[in-house]
């Protein structure tokens, strides 16, 4: 991954890789690009700033391991921390510099792990109480859900609805 003033968000030729089918043991990684359709070997965007890559690792018989060497990193305080799924939240305690290990924990053989990378560290939310724990499917009960990492305009969902209200 990386920048280049010349790359857009989507598809580009001569920067950007497509991924490569998945391996005679079925292990597959690649990275979700933004606005493009394929799934890449190589995803180079505009710019670093405000930027986050998720990449994907399906391991098939054998489990798949990520490495990379820190001094090859592009410029920045780089971070990788695993996701809930595509296109999901940072899961607590698996946040790394990227600068201070080489590794991240194997995908265990026939498993998917969501990762993202990213210059910082991400806000993780953690909820420590939702208060009443339960109510009625047709809603109407006002819930106090605490904790840290909310962000300003955060939604909530109820299984399938959307809160009316979020303050």
């Amino acid at each position: 991954w990386g920048a280049s003033a010349s790359a857009t968000p989507g598809l580009d030729q001569g920067l950007d890789q497509l991924s490569s089918p998945a391996g005679i043991d079925g292990r597959i990684a690649y990275f979700i690009p933004p606005a493009a359709s394929q799934n890449l070997r190589r995803d180079v965007r505009p710019s670093l700033d405000q930027q986050v890559w998720q990449v994907v690792g399906k391991a098939g018989e054998n489990a798949l391991t990520f490495s990379w060497l820190p001094g090859e990193l592009p410029p920045g305080d780089w971070y990788v921390w695993q996701l809930s799924g595509p296109g999901g939240s940072p899961i607590p305690g698996t946040v790394l510099s990227m600068s201070d290990t080489t590794t991240l924990p194997s995908v265990p053989s026939f498993q998917t792990r969501y990762y993202a990378l990213g210059i910082g560290e991400p806000e993780i939310v953690q909820v420590v109480a939702v208060s009443p724990p339960a109510g009625p499917v047709r809603g109407g009960l006002t819930v106090t859900i605490s904790g840290a990492g909310f962000a300003e305009g955060a939604t909530v969902n109820f299984a399938d609805r959307l809160a009316t209200a979020v303050t």
